[in-house]
């Protein structure tokens, strides 16, 4: 029911705009946008990019806080969200999967505590995804 109504209203709407006003007004094309739309287009795109990746990177490190309790003894979250930015960076300049992971057993250390190899893996796994 709902959905014959709505199918309705669009074709009284679709009609409407087809038949126009009666007034001799020109039609026009909507669909381009202007240099302003488009910019402004841009800007949303990249905001909304941007606000991903922050909630990608808040993600990293409530999961790396959760599962590696001794690499994140006494480090703030910035620094914790380093540890997935500089592999991150790595994979932009298209690094391969070793230097990535050596990237990230360095950033991961933590007071002389080196990450295993195998949580070195998990961190790769869960840094990969969230790269730009």
């Amino acid at each position: 029911m709902r959905f014959a109504r709505a199918c309705g209203v669009a074709a009284a709407l679709w009609v409407l705009v087809a038949c126009g006003s009666g007034t001799d007004t020109e039609f026009r094309d909507t669909t381009t946008a202007s240099p302003e739309t488009a910019g402004t287009q841009d800007e949303r795109d990249r905001a909304a990019e941007m606000a991903r990746y922050n909630a990608d990177l808040a993600a990293f490190v409530a999961a790396f806080r959760t599962r590696y309790p001794e690499l994140a003894s006494n480090r703030n979250d910035d620094s914790i969200a380093h540890i997935a930015i500089e592999p991150c960076i790595d994979l932009a300049n298209g690094a391969d999967e070793p230097t990535v992971t050596a990237t990230i057993t360095a950033q991961a250390e933590n007071r002389g505590t080196l990450p295993t190899p195998e949580q070195t893996q998990q961190i790769y796994r869960l840094v990969a995804p969230i790269c730009p």
